[in-house]
């Protein structure tokens, strides 16, 4: 089901999601016109409530619609396996995300291949290189990215964020103390 792993890595990546997380949606979590997504029991047994944007809630309704096409039915699983009456498994999504990325011409470049699991770092990486260009304060809207990846605190996300090179660039951007602090270490 090419439109599924469309639709679900397109979920990962724009919501933050983990892969578990996705995989086992059931369609009645999914509330696609208040582009709303309710995760049940995540890691650390804690529920949440996350946000979707409007072009992934167009995608997850036209997904949807393809869903009901091709089963003739209601489907519990947002996400359904092989056998429908179970979802996909979290090994399945690896797999399928490893075959999509080994179709790409940077697989055969790559030194590190990612997982889909780098969708959610992704994600933590546009939304603070976003506030931060915006001029945003993150010691207030860490808290609450935190709450929304379903992390324990603040530190668990940015531990994300500094794995990321691309960070690099939009904090040379915007540190000011770095060049009058060490002068002779500042990455140009």
């Amino acid at each position: 089901m090419a439109n599924e792993y469309k639709c679900l890595f397109r979920l990962i990546l724009t919501t933050g999601l983990r892969n578990s997380e996705a995989a086992s949606l059931r369609v009645s979590d999914v509330d696609w016109n208040m582009g709303t997504v309710v995760v049940y029991n995540s890691k650390g047994r804690k529920d949440r409530i996350i946000y979707c944007s409007g072009d992934m809630a167009e995608i997850g309704k036209n997904y949807l619609s393809y869903l009901h096409a091709v089963l003739g039915y209601e489907p519990y699983w947002l996400f359904p396996g092989a056998d429908p009456d179970t979802h996909i498994s979290s090994g399945t999504v690896t797999m399928r995300f490893r075959e999509c990325w080994m179709q790409t011409s940077f697989a055969e470049t790559c030194e590190k291949n990612p997982t889909v699991h780098a969708l959610r770092h992704t994600f933590v990486v546009f939304r603070i290189n976003g506030w931060m260009a915006q001029g945003l304060d993150l010691n207030v809207l860490m808290p609450y990215l935190s709450k929304f990846l379903g992390h324990k605190s603040p530190d668990e996300t940015f531990y994300y964020y500094h794995q990321v090179l691309e960070a690099f660039s939009v904090i040379r951007n915007k540190d000011t103390v770095a060049n009058s602090v060490i002068p002779e270490a500042r990455v140009r």
